[in-house]
């Protein structure tokens, strides 16, 4: 059924994408475009900190970037989960 990567691909055609966010075993399919993200925040919503000490020995720098946001799905019905899949 998969065709492609195994990070991207197609299944009958449709693109395809694997998660490791995703339990085993288990696909979500949908129509993404009823996923909403809602941002907060007035002028730049992305914080971006920096810690120049995290990681000292090394030499490296510590980068730690944030955004507030909210996810709405405009249709629930538009998505299907199975969670079985062998």
């Amino acid at each position: 059924i998969w065709q492609g990567s195994l990070d991207t691909g197609e299944i009958y055609g449709l693109p395809a994408l694997s998660s490791n966010n995703v339990p085993a075993g288990t696909a979500i399919f949908g129509d993404w475009s009823q996923v909403m993200f809602l941002s907060w925040g007035a002028n730049m919503p992305i914080e971006i900190e920096i810690n120049p000490y995290q990681f000292f020995a090394t030499g490296d720098v510590g980068y730690r970037a944030m955004m507030s946001i909210n996810i709405v799905v405009r249709h629930p019905a538009s998505f299907s989960v199975v969670s079985s899949i062998t």
